[in-house]
């Protein structure tokens, strides 16, 4: 379900063509490891679909791309171990001696325990492999990989989407360029919100997700609430004294 290309399904018409895919898509076919940060809903694992499209269009065989969302218990106990996941790999034909190589998407990494050990173990093998790793907790992945991936990894931000990608793909637009550059100003660029007929609920769900999944969980905010009321009263306050 998570890997349709396998059964010839590639879209190859995605919605937002993104500044940062020729250089993401570069780096996967060039680098052991690459690693993809950026915000919830910033649209990274709609890059790696992307990411996968052309691999498969450039000659790549859908059965040697895997796919994993580490949202998926079954998956995280699957990367218990590195060799683990080689002998899936095996078992589902896949060849790590011919030197034809392997790509693996990580979506989500930073749920695999140990991901950086986890990461440099893999690469230290020195098989046919790529690894495109993402993570929407930016802080929680970057303190993950930080001690045990220095020189082995090429790193990328995803914000989402910026004014130029949008005029850049405003065809799907029926709006006027100043009616869409007002809407920026007021609403952000997350894919979610600009396509989206309420944006404002939109925002609300980003919101939500974010302080529950990464301010709760990473950082151990023992009161959400008041962080949250601290977040708004310094936003209403930027580059005024904060009393």
């Amino acid at each position: 379900l998570q890997n349709p290309h396998r059964e010839g399904k590639v879209n190859a018409k995605l919605l937002w063509k993104r500044k940062l895919e020729d250089v993401v898509y570069g780096a996967v076919n060039k680098e052991k490891i690459t690693i993809l940060y950026g915000a919830r809903q910033s649209g990274k694992s709609t890059l790696s679909g992307m990411i996968i499209g052309r691999l498969i269009n450039d000659g790549v065989a859908a059965a040697d791309v895997y796919y994993f969302s580490m949202d998926t218990l079954e998956y995280q106990e699957l990367f218990a171990y590195p060799s683990d996941l080689l002998n899936f790999i095996k078992k589902q034909g896949g060849d790590l001696t011919v030197g034809k190589k392997i790509y693996l998407i990580l979506d989500e990494a930073q749920k695999i325990k140990e991901v950086g050990l986890y990461l440099k173990n893999l690469a230290d093998l020195n098989l046919p492999l790529s690894i495109l790793a993402t993570g929407s907790s930016s802080l929680l992945l970057r303190a993950k990989t930080k001690e045990h991936m220095t020189g082995r990894k090429r790193e990328f931000t995803l914000t989402p989407l910026t004014f130029a990608e949008i005029l850049e793909n405003k065809n799907g637009f029926p709006k006027e360029t100043k009616n869409l550059f007002e809407e920026y100003l007021l609403y952000g660029g997350y894919p979610a919100v600009v396509l989206g007929q309420d944006k404002q609920t939109e925002i609300l769900k980003i919101h939500q997700d974010y302080i529950q999944k990464d301010i709760t969980d990473f950082l151990k905010i023992d009161d959400p609430l008041a962080f949250n009321k601290l977040v708004s009263a310094l936003a209403f306050q930027t580059a005024n004294l904060v009393n």
